[in-house]
């Protein structure tokens, strides 16, 4: 009988890297057809996604490669014995293999100058060392390196970089040493260009792109991957390969959440678990043709290796929101709300999407994209791209960051949770209810300046109540309420106005109660047995709903 312990124990979540999670014998999820072609063509290739996707593991394995082949050494069988790439790499050449991971220096050394020029140091020191290399301890590490590729023979060494922009993201805020920082590795990536002959292969990755602080800025000696449909599925998880790698742990979780033995587990149930994973933690699309969409292999990972097969937030509890992007959903926050209701996507143009500068010029929604809170919605289009959330997890999420801030009184947020919208009768108790949720609002977060800010407030309340179906701009056949609400019996159907002064109050409430007869608001086929129709006006200088009315259509 299949338990719990024997599919968990083949899951790696620790970082065990290529090399641990095959001598461990744990689930590798073969890729190294795309391995194949990334150290194949012999040019030098970048490629960002969000943490938690696999890059570091992209980058072992291309170190193993180039450093031993796909034969067996030093007594064991290879690494790479049964994977694709066995079949398919012919060269037995062994190279001089250089890696930096800049996730992996120190606090100190990613926030100040020298400390960062040491430790660069160090690390090409060790790689002199490794490979007999000339080294000067009276040079600095890009003349150190600069000298090695000179004497190097052509072809013959092969550089890979993880996480190159963690120097950069993590002191945005600190001009002088964002700028410092940057001519260092400016002068790193230059020698790729200057000695090209030299270098077999140069791999990069990262999760920012910022033109004008490092390698882009170099002309087209590094070649940008991230959006290549060729790679677009290198990183994340497929459909098919969580069914064809994680079978056992799917039929585990399916006999937990159908409540069967893992032995009377049927397909169709576990491609009904599948189709919930998919609502999830699926979804990303990193491709321009957006032809294919990926898992978050975290997501997947440590749902299988919940015991009771919960559906958690994952991906996000690993490492939430960094302040970084904190600052860029508050610069996009009405269309982050857009989103959230439903809306189909955020339109960003070709030359902000592509060629951000500097942290400080780049749009957010491009920050938010490249972090894996956004995603393709569609097929890049002439001269812009349209991004979306990618999945429950990360709406979800992100729903949860902007509950935090925009009801500052958590207490009282709570406490509001626990009234129950669909059981109060009178429209008095439904618009105190209301005034209770508006009256929460951080204002100097965010102030209540208009409409859209009044139903953004009170939909965000909502949408965590799991008995309510709460839809912004819900159609009907001659148009859209601000918010619709409903329960198993009854249907809330609310037109909103926002006064300015009190002058303004009594003429839009009549505006609002014309417009839901008009429109017939809320009368669709699907529809409750009870609809209940009311136009309301906030006002913005006592910030409350100061009038309302029950309308009869």
């Amino acid at each position: 009988m299949m338990n719990y312990y024997e599919v968990a124990t083949k899951i790696d979540v620790s970082s065990a890297g290529f090399i641990g999670i095959r001598e461990d014998n744990l689930i590798y999820v073969d890729k190294t057809q795309f391995i194949y072609q990334l150290a194949f063509d012999k040019n030098f290739r970048f490629l960002s996604r969000p943490r938690r996707f696999g890059k570091s593991t992209i980058v072992d394995t291309l170190e193993e490669l180039f450093l031993h082949g796909v034969k067996p050494y030093d007594g064991h069988d290879s690494y790479f014995k049964g994977l694709d790439i066995e079949k398919l790499w012919t060269d037995d050449k062994q190279y001089a293999v250089m890696r930096l991971d800049f996730s992996h220096f120190t606090t100190e050394e990613r926030h100040n100058l020298e400390a960062f020029k040491q430790a660069l140091k160090d690390k090409v020191k060790k790689f002199a060392q490794k490979f007999a290399l000339i080294f000067d301890d009276n040079l600095s590490a890009i003349k150190n390196l600069d000298q090695i590729f000179e004497n190097a023979p052509s072809k013959s060494i092969v550089f890979l970089i993880d996480e190159y922009d963690v120097p950069l993201t993590e002191n945005p805020d600190d001009q002088k040493i964002f700028t410092e920082i940057s001519s260092v590795l400016k002068d790193l990536y230059s020698l790729f260009k200057t000695h090209s002959r030299k270098l077999r292969s140069v791999f990069v990755t990262g999760i920012t792109r910022y033109k004008d602080a490092s390698f882009f800025t170099l002309g087209n000696t590094i070649k940008d991957i991230s959006q290549d449909p060729a790679y677009s599925t290198i990183a994340g998880l497929a459909r098919d390969e969580i069914k064809k790698y994680y079978q056992d742990n799917l039929t585990y979780s399916a006999s937990v959440v159908f409540k069967v033995a893992p032995n009377e587990v049927t397909e169709e149930q576990k491609e009904k678990l599948l189709d919930k994973l998919e609502y999830y933690y699926d979804g990303y699309c990193f491709d321009e043709q957006c032809s294919h969409k990926v898992f978050s292999t975290w997501s997947v990972l440590n749902f299988f290796l919940s015991e009771y097969a919960l559906f958690n937030n994952y991906w996000y509890s690993s490492g939430g929101l960094p302040s970084i992007l904190v600052k860029s959903l508050n610069r996009i926050r009405q269309d982050i709300f857009k989103l959230l209701q439903n809306e189909e996507y955020i339109v960003v143009s070709q030359d902000d999407f592509e060629n951000p500068t500097s942290y400080s010029s780049m749009k957010a929604p491009v920050l938010l994209f490249q972090a894996g809170y956004l995603t393709f919605a569609a097929p890049k289009g002439e001269s812009n791209y349209k991004l979306k959330y990618p999945n429950h997890e990360v709406s979800q999420s992100i729903s949860k960051h902007l509950v935090n801030q925009v009801f500052s009184n958590q207490s009282g947020f709570n406490k509001l949770l626990e009234s129950k919208l669909d059981q109060f009768k009178s429209v008095d108790e439904i618009v105190n209810f209301f005034n209770s949720i508006l009256n929460l609002v951080d204002y100097e977060y965010y102030p209540i300046d208009s409409e859209d800010a009044v139903v953004n407030c009170i939909y965000l309340f909502l949408k965590g109540e799991d008995k309510l179906k709460t839809s912004v701009n819900s159609h009907s056949s001659l148009g859209r309420c601000d918010l619709q609400i409903d329960s198993e019996t009854r249907r809330l159907v609310l037109e909103f106005k926002f006064a300015k002064n009190e002058a303004e109050e009594a003429k839009l409430l009549e505006k609002a109660i014309a417009q839901i007869k008009e429109k017939k608001y809320g009368q669709t086929a699907d529809a409750p047995t009870e609809i209940v129709s009311l136009a309301l006006v906030f006002n913005q200088v006592k910030r409350q709903i100061t009038k309302y009315k029950k309308v009869v259509a």
